[in-house]
Order: structure tokens, then C-alpha cells, then sequence
């Protein structure tokens, strides 16, 4: 519970976190996947999903206002276990639409501006929705 949660139309009180609601499509196939949502004393929700079933997370999202969409997500682009590529909603509007490496492993979008920072893509949250990376 957090006290005085203003941002949902609570001014007094207390507003249960379990009433937080999104939808991911973590790997761009237009169907909802299964993520595990933590919500966080701060108001922050981290979700985390394992697509490929191995076991191994390849998606952290954060939303860092609890408002259902995702602010910026790391993602494991090439199977191994590690999340090499963070996508970054730069401009608030509700998409994922850049990308840089975490790990120094080159991120896998093209760059045909030749900056080494990937292009934009529209990527990221669309109804409450995350595509992955590439899709």
C-alpha cells in the first residue's frame, strides 16, 4: 500500500499496488506475454519475462510511475542469459524508440545514420503493449 497515491485519483489513504494492470508483448508475436510483475515500495513496478522458456530472463521492463507503461527495458538479444540491450522511451510518448548496449555487445538494429547509436524504431509500449527489439 502506498499512502496518498494522488496519481490514481486517491488524494487520502492508501491505494493497493496490486492493482497494477499492463500487457507486454515482449517478442513482437501481437499476443500478450507472461510477465512477473514486482511492485516496489517507491511506487515503481519492475516486470520480467523468460519468452523463450529457457529458464532465463530475457526481458526486465520498468515503469517507473506504476502507470502501465514501460519507461525503459532491458533485453537479452542473443539467448545467452545476459541483458545486452536497453531501449529507452526518450521522449514520453509511450514507445520504446532507442536503443544502446549494456554490456558493450553491439546492438543488434541498423544504423544507417552511421552514429553508432542504432536508428529509433517503433519499439515499446502501444496500448500497454512492448514489442521486442527488431519487430
Amino acid at each position: 500500500m502506498v499512502s496518498g497515491w494522488d496519481d490514481h485519483g486517491v488524494t487520502e489513504g492508501t491505494w493497493a499496488m496490486s492493482e497494477y494492470e499492463t500487457n507486454v508483448d515482449i517478442d513482437g508475436d501481437g499476443h500478450w506475454d507472461d510477465v512477473s510483475v514486482t511492485e516496489h515500495a517507491d511506487g515503481s513496478v519492475t516486470l520480467e519475462g523468460d519468452v523463450d522458456g529457457d529458464g532465463q530472463i530475457d526481458f526486465v521492463g520498468y515503469d517507473e510511475d506504476a502507470d502501465g507503461l514501460v519507461e525503459y527495458a532491458d533485453y537479452d538479444t542473443d539467448g545467452d542469459g545476459g541483458l545486452d540491450v536497453r531501449w529507452t522511451d526518450d521522449d514520453g510518448d509511450g514507445w520504446l524508440d532507442t536503443s544502446e548496449p549494456i554490456t558493450g555487445d553491439p546492438v543488434a538494429t541498423d544504423d544507417t545514420e552511421s552514429d553508432g547509436d542504432g536508428d529509433p524504431a517503433e519499439h515499446g509500449v502501444q496500448s500497454k503493449m512492448v514489442p521486442a527489439p527488431g519487430d
